[in-house]
């Protein structure tokens, strides 16, 4: 018998879930007990970005997400306290295309890529008392 090859024909499928374990490993905390936070979004006619972040003792994830596996989405996503020299390093790995970002004060401007998911650390410590829908974890 010829088994089958390891990783199977898309090896960056299992790299992408095994970084993403470890990402969810390395960011329980906000994940599990943080406040969730929704943003609001300009632009998104269709509403086919996702947009919210994970706040818990100064720490912050931004999460962006193109719904549509078809096709980039453009929009622009209010993040309040966000500075304009904010670096965005996704903590996921890159797959397919490449989506693009524009930080100004209070605001990004995403094109995301089809399908794509990008979680971002960061730095807005007073984002919940900026914002209109925050969610606190009991």
């Amino acid at each position: 018998n010829i088994s089958r090859k390891p990783g199977g024909k898309d090896p960056q499928i299992g790299e992408f879930m095994k970084s993403a374990l470890k990402f969810r490993e390395d960011y329980a905390q906000v994940l599990k007990r943080g406040s969730y936070i929704v943003l609001d979004k300009e632009k998104d006619k269709l509403d086919q970005v996702i947009a919210f972040a994970r706040h818990r003792h100064g720490k912050t994830l931004l999460v962006l997400a193109n719904k549509n596996v078809n096709r980039n989405v453009a929009c622009q996503v209010q993040v309040p306290t966000l500075k304009e020299n904010q670096k965005l390093v996704n903590l996921l790995p890159a797959y397919g295309e490449e989506s693009k970002f524009q930080v100004s004060k209070g605001e990004i401007a995403v094109d995301l890529a089809p399908g794509r998911i990008h979680v971002f650390e960061i730095d807005t410590p007073y984002i919940e008392t900026y914002t209109k829908q925050v969610y606190k974890q009991h």
